[in-house]
């Protein structure tokens, strides 16, 4: 009597998380990166990120292309463009993918030193997982791209901020 009683409690178990799955995994889901993170197959080209305050200005970025991934990951292809006058050394790039302040996910990167007009080609996945997908939608698709420059003479922010419709 036990196993029995076991057994049906297992079944309703994987029913359960069957029916939250289909909920996770459904349609909208994929549709909302696929516009969030630009397009499954080469779009999103053509977006700004522009300073967030600090900072002098010295840098600019550009997202040049997204690609899939995976369900819930694109590829971002972008490049980030140094306008200042003089080298700065020891460059890094602290990467955030953000939807109403809540981080869906970061990266970071080691540039090294980059002299005027120098440009670095940004190549970098990004899989914000389902959870990070239901975080975009909880704020009806908004979410903001951040890129956090360092280097040893000071810091900038550039950020994009995206409108799911």
């Amino acid at each position: 009597m036990d196993r029995r009683r076991w057994l049906v409690a297992g079944g309703l178990g994987v029913l359960a998380l069957g029916a939250l799955a289909a909920v996770v995994l459904e349609v909208p889901v994929a549709a909302l990166l696929s516009a969030v993170l630009g397009g499954g197959s080469g779009g999103a080209g053509g977006i700004d990120f522009a300073p967030a305050g600090d900072g002098p200005g010295d840098f600019e970025a550009a997202v040049e292309n997204v690609t899939t991934c995976g369900p819930t990951c694109r590829t971002l292809k972008a490049t980030l463009r140094y306008t200042g006058a003089d080298p700065v050394e020891r460059v890094r790039l602290d990467m955030r993918v953000l939807a109403n302040g809540t981080r869906l996910w970061q990266g970071t990167r080691s540039v090294g030193t980059m002299g005027p007009g120098d440009t670095y080609a940004i190549d970098q996945d990004a899989d914000v997982g389902f959870a990070g997908a239901r975080a975009a939608l909880e704020t009806d698709g908004r979410v903001t791209a951040r890129i956090h420059v360092r280097h040893a003479d000071g810091s900038e922010t550039l950020e994009a901020v995206l409108t799911v419709s």
